[in-house]
């Protein structure tokens, strides 16, 4: 991107950063352009084979995929769709969330602190939800050293 006023729409949700801090960020984003994804390729791979009819990945409904996943997107992000969002997340058998007012480049939006919470939130549940499946009095006797106490 070399043109300031794209720049802040398609990456940023305000106009928080000067025309220097958005400069330097430009550079950085035209270091990080030389590294492209072809789209017609990946276009032409779509819908991913490896979803059944409702778009979920075959080998997370077969159990071959046991791991938790957080598919977040921004209702501002011009560059990922919330559509592009939503079909993520059905590909991993997950609910999508949606920060409002989200530009693409989240961890330097003026709402970053939402963005954290919620994934500090999300992260919260899947140790709660681990917590309820692990039988810990199990977990403690392996790791007993043999003078009682665990390292």
């Amino acid at each position: 991107v070399t043109n300031r006023r794209l720049c802040r729409l398609l990456f940023f949700d305000h106009d928080h950063y000067n025309d220097e801090q958005l400069r330097e960020y430009m550079t950085h984003f035209q270091r990080d352009s030389k590294v492209t994804i072809d789209l017609k390729d990946m276009n032409a791979k779509l819908p991913i084979l490896t979803a059944d009819d409702e778009g979920c990945s075959v080998f997370v409904k077969k159990g071959v995929l046991q791991y938790p996943a957080l598919v977040l997107g921004g209702s501002k992000d011009y560059i990922v769709s919330t559509d592009a969002v939503e079909e993520t997340a059905r590909f991993y058998d997950v609910d999508s969330v949606m920060v409002q007012d989200a530009a693409h480049d989240v961890m330097l939006a003026e709402c970053w602190t939402r963005v954290a919470e919620t994934i500090e939130h999300w992260l919260d549940t899947m140790q709660e939800k681990m917590a309820q499946h692990c039988n810990t009095e199990a977990l403690l006797d392996l790791y007993e050293t043999p003078n009682g106490t665990v390292p």
